[in-house]
């Protein structure tokens, strides 16, 4: 019997089960022969993330916000990452879904308005359209941006 036990005891030092390592985290329990860890830090994560924000003044007033934009007829900044900016001749523009036609651009203050264009009019909202020579929308999107030509 003392035999079949060191017998049993050497085979299972042998065996590959017992070099396994196993490491237990908030992901899980992972088990092998190597096993390799490797955590970021969160500090360093939301660091990468988050734009930096930052000021710019153009003829007396002040934008805030990531990613501003500047030329010799304005000025605007992003409020989030997902927005967009347009700059042309007749100044800059920063928002959602913005449209740059000839004498006009705009961008809407939400994801889920659309802007459109007639002429040098602008509106930005939901089912906009030109209905009887006229620019509408189902609903208005009150704080849309636009610029025009002079």
């Amino acid at each position: 019997m003392k035999l079949f036990l060191s017998l049993l005891l050497v085979m299972l030092s042998f065996s590959s089960f017992a070099r396994e390592v196993c490491v237990r985290n908030e992901k899980g329990i992972f088990c092998g022969t190597e096993v390799v860890v490797q955590e970021k830090d969160k500090y360093e994560q939301k660091k990468k993330i988050e734009p930096k924000k930052e000021c710019i003044t153009y003829q007396g007033q002040e934008f805030c916000g990531i990613e501003c934009k500047k030329n010799a007829s304005g000025a605007d900044c992003k409020q989030s990452k997902s927005e967009t900016c347009l700059a042309n001749d007749k100044g800059v523009v920063c928002g959602f879904n913005c449209i740059d036609k000839q004498s006009v651009a705009a961008c809407a203050s939400k994801k889920q308005f659309k802007c459109e264009s007639y002429f040098d009019d602008a509106k930005c909202g939901v089912n906009c359209s030109v209905k009887f020579g006229e620019l509408t929308c189902d609903e208005d999107d009150e704080n849309f941006k636009q610029i025009k030509a002079s």
